[in-house]
């Protein structure tokens, strides 16, 4: 299967009428369960076109307020341009160019039978055509399960054997049925501390904190999950989810719940399991006593599906799902996924640009067997360095990083628990290590919704304060462990984490008063 090339758009700082959704209206799940089985579609395999990504540089005549005819004109004369090289070439592209405003890329699908490299070099050859209007050129790349390599256990053999703990009068313990195999909530020694966190929300909620939402970018979920119901995002930008017309005007026709970035079309269902179970650990329905406890008890999570069955994707596809998060107004990002790949400098400017639009990108620091220290083989997106990353790393029971998993005294953030990890998983799997559609596993793909539940839950009691503010809560939230191979030996304390928020908080008020 061969990708392509990635060219980055002009620099649109501001974009015109930008949507504002309001995320915090119940979905009910008739209603999604009807929406997939009216609208449920077979996927058409889309990987085997070369897909060509190219970024503007800054118009002439651009200011910091684009108009939409200003866009509309630079868009107009980039295509027209494109067209005229395509026509020379004799090549038909299969579908419109997609516009992503938010990170300024523009993404070509090209034939399979027509060589990515080809038409690259063709680009470099007519130059000239393009000096106005293109910055870069970067190669599309492959991304995901190579280096994620997670690690199933039989549900009914899991034992914890950390030290159990019992509520206090300060904390909250949910009804779930699986809650207790859930150690990394509670457990003494390594726990993250959710059931303080709990009993505080629930003592402060009142109506008076919105639901964040979560953009897991991933290989989907599966929507007909009991444990998820109401937990999943949606697009209400999209007044009717199959009339084919693209209301909101983002691109993505009826794309009421997310979209699928693999295969191009409007459901993002989870071939594989990966996605739903991360989904889980953010926000399955806490105290309904069935099954298990998401992280984040006020959460929805968007469904970004950029990885397939065999839970590999391309860097494209992850752009796309940036750029679409970003048009939400996400704030909290969950990516677990990794590349060691050199040809990444696309992902690059795209995790950038989420930090001047203010989203937190929690990202996996990856699991090897060989070459785990990300500070010299490092791992993308986590190893990125901007404010606004988080990299996590998977912790045992035994308070040790998990065997394989990559760590990094200057370039991974914190560890989180990432062995014996409960949660959902799909309900019709043939795995016999899944009981009813929950599953155990292993790696820092599990570790990293542990702190984007966490993350989410400060932006929704906290939304005045920044993204690298709420990163800076979480780590100086986190609770010390000698010797632990990462920035500061630190794993993630989730209550400690809110107090520190709160302080900020309480110092913005008092500074304004």
């Amino acid at each position: 299967m061969v990708k392509s090339t990635l060219c980055k758009i002009m620099n649109l700082t501001k974009m015109a009428n930008m949507l504002d959704l309001n995320y915090n209206k119940e979905i009910s799940y008739k209603d999604i369960s009807n929406f997939i089985i009216k609208q449920k579609e077979k996927y058409t395999n889309n990987n085997s076109h070369n897909r060509l990504k190219f970024k503007r540089v800054k118009d002439k005549n651009d200011s910091d307020n684009l108009t939409k005819g200003i866009i509309k004109r630079l868009r107009d004369t980039f295509i027209q341009k494109i067209e005229t090289i395509l026509h020379k070439m004799q090549i038909k592209l299969i579908e419109p160019p997609r516009f992503l405003k938010g990170l300024n890329f523009e993404i070509i699908s090209l034939p399979h039978n027509i060589s990515a490299l080809n038409f690259y070099q063709i680009i470099l050859s007519n130059s000239a055509m393009f000096d106005d209007i293109i910055e870069g050129i970067y190669e599309d790349d492959f991304i995901g399960s190579q280096i994620l390599q997670e690690i199933p256990i039989e549900l009914n053999n899991f034992v914890s054997r950390g030290k159990k703990s019992q509520p206090t009068s300060d904390e909250f313990y949910p009804s779930d049925p699986l809650f207790e195999r859930q150690w990394f909530h509670s457990d003494l020694n390594y726990g993250i501390n959710t059931p303080k966190l709990w009993k505080r929300l629930k003592e402060i909620i009142n109506n008076k904190v919105g639901n964040a939402v979560v953009a897991v970018m991933d290989s989907g979920i599966d929507f007909e999950h009991s444990d998820l119901r109401g937990r999943i995002w949606r697009n209400f930008g999209e007044y009717n989810c199959s009339d084919g017309i693209d209301d909101d005007q983002n691109g993505y026709i009826d794309d009421c719940y997310g979209w699928n970035f693999v295969d191009d079309t409007k459901i993002p269902s989870d071939d594989n399991g990966h996605g739903t179970h991360i989904s889980g650990l953010i926000a399955a329905i806490p105290d309904n006593g069935l099954g298990i406890a998401g992280v984040c008890m006020y959460c929805q999570v968007m469904v970004l599906k950029v990885l397939d069955s065999n839970i590999q994707g391309y860097v494209s596809g992850i752009l796309q799902a940036i750029d679409y998060a970003l048009d939400k107004g996400v704030r909290v990002s969950n990516h677990s996924y990794g590349s060691r790949s050199e040809q990444i400098e696309s992902l690059r400017l795209a995790i950038q640009r989420s930090e001047t639009q203010g989203m937190l990108v929690v990202a996996a620091s990856g699991n090897f067997h060989k070459d785990r220290d990300n500070d010299q083989f490092p791992t993308y997106p986590a190893s990125f360095r901007f404010n606004n990353v988080i990299s996590v790393t998977a912790l045992n029971r035994e308070g040790v990083i998990m065997e394989r998993a990559a760590y990094g005294r200057n370039s991974v953030h914190l560890a989180a628990p990432g062995v014996n990890i409960c949660s959902t998983y799909l309900g019709d799997s043939m795995f016999k290590d899944v009981i009813l559609g929950y599953r155990c596993m292993f790696g820092s793909s599990f570790s990293t919704p542990l702190v984007s539940g966490v993350a989410a839950i400060l932006v929704s009691l906290f939304p005045n304060l920044s993204s690298k503010i709420i990163k800076e809560c979480i780590l100086k939230g986190a609770t010390n462990i000698d010797g632990l191979p990462v920035m500061g030996s630190r794993i993630i304390n989730a209550y400690k984490a809110y107090s520190y928020c709160q302080m900020y908080h309480n110092s913005i008020i008092a500074r304004n008063s």
